[in-house]
């Protein structure tokens, strides 16, 4: 389970059941003209109201922060820097943020609504919006508005590069053959698969040989092909980045979608992370 996706969905629903009723319930029981009676304020009453209910959830976000430390601390495979607990640190501080939202997000909605049953159905229906509904929305608007060719069509693209190599491969195969004056090509031993592997001993030199010449002339017409194959690739990829970028701008109207989008950049998951870690990927391979 991811545990800021967790968080972001526990914490608001309970950060709301803890404040539909704030005002509301006073207004409902009369207590409410009782309190401003007594010389208090309106803003120390709302200040109180919300840091009450702020420090009722704190201790749950501690103790899911210490647990989740704790697993780090125990486990030998985990070794987080400095820099690291600075960041968890920081997601911490923004967590907190994130229930203080939907905290003054229920007592909005108490403080214009007098009944609590209100309250709590529009409380609910907000909630649903903002860490369901929306996040959903906007990937729909996205690929919508920013249109990418169906990865079938890619598919066959590739597929045709991929018959074309194998028809080729298959007249050189037989050219060497007929150069060795071979009738046929026996192997002891071997074993291969797509991605241009291949392994064979114990065959005859004859095998060895066509293999030889084969794989010298194989090799880079199949790098080649690859790099045929790669603009069609990210062409397609490209779109899909495109769309991201638009999704991402338009959760920027869910609280629950600010936080996952701030801990996948403070923990390097984000998209452009794995895109970065791609790029260092191709150069090791080109190196």
């Amino acid at each position: 389970l991811d545990f800021i996706t967790v968080l972001s969905i526990v914490l608001s629903l309970l950060a709301l059941v803890f404040s539909y009723a704030l005002i509301s319930r006073e207004h409902e029981e009369g207590t409410l003209r009782l309190i401003f009676s007594n010389y208090n304020g309106r803003i120390p009453f709302l200040i109180g109201k919300i840091t009450g209910v702020l420090l009722s959830l704190l201790p749950i976000l501690v103790f899911c922060f210490l647990l989740s430390a704790l697993f780090i601390v125990l486990s030998p495979d985990i070794k987080l820097h400095i820099s690291d607990w600075i960041r968890v640190v920081i997601l911490f501080i923004l967590s907190i943020l994130y229930i203080l939202v939907f905290i003054l997000m229920g007592t909005i909605i108490s403080a214009f609504v007098k009944r609590s049953s209100t309250a709590i159905v529009l409380s609910m229906l907000c909630w649903i919006w903002f860490v369901f509904l929306w996040p959903v929305s906007g990937s729909y608007l996205s690929k919508s508005m920013v249109k990418t060719d169906l990865y079938d069509n890619v598919r066959n693209s590739l597929d045709d590069l991929d018959k074309e190599y194998g028809k080729l491969e298959g007249e050189q195969w037989g050219a060497i053959q007929t150069r060795l004056n071979m009738r046929g090509t026996n192997w002891w031993n071997a074993s291969g698969g797509e991605d241009g592997y291949f392994e064979t001993y114990g065959s005859p030199s004859e095998t060895m040989e066509f293999h030889r010449q084969l794989n010298s002339w194989k090799e880079p017409v199949r790098l080649s092909y690859a790099d045929r194959k790669w603009p069609v690739q990210k062409e397609y990829l490209d779109g899909l980045i495109r769309q991201q970028k638009m999704e991402k701008s338009l959760s920027w109207l869910s609280p629950s979608e600010i936080l996952v989008q701030a801990a996948s950049c403070l923990c390097r998951s984000s998209e452009k992370d794995f895109l970065r870690y791609m790029d260092e990927t191709r150069q090791y391979r080109e190196t």
